[in-house]
């Protein structure tokens, strides 16, 4: 389902947002602000989503290919940025 992948890419961006100036913002927020501070390796996985999500819910809308697989790459990616924000180096 498409909602789920946008979704998950939404919710990382804020997370990562969250850690990195300790605030807490929207997902739509959290997108555009990904998309100058994180990797240049991601800006059209976050584009798409930005995107894509201000189309609305749509339960029979498919994700795109090799979209799912890139948000699990992504995923690990914020997991580790999250680990090295724990870890206190600044990423």
């Amino acid at each position: 389902m498409a909602w789920g992948q946008r979704y998950a890419v939404a919710t990382l961006a804020r997370v990562l947002y969250t850690l990195k100036t300790a605030e807490v913002t929207s997902k739509s927020t959290a997108l555009l602000w990904a998309e100058k501070a994180l990797d240049p390796a991601w800006h059209s996985l976050l584009r798409s989503a930005r995107e894509e999500r201000s189309r609305g819910y749509d339960p029979a809308d498919r994700s795109r290919p090799g979209t799912v697989e890139q948000t699990r790459e992504f995923a690990r990616y914020a997991i580790g940025l999250a680990e090295s924000a724990g870890a206190a180096t600044g990423w």
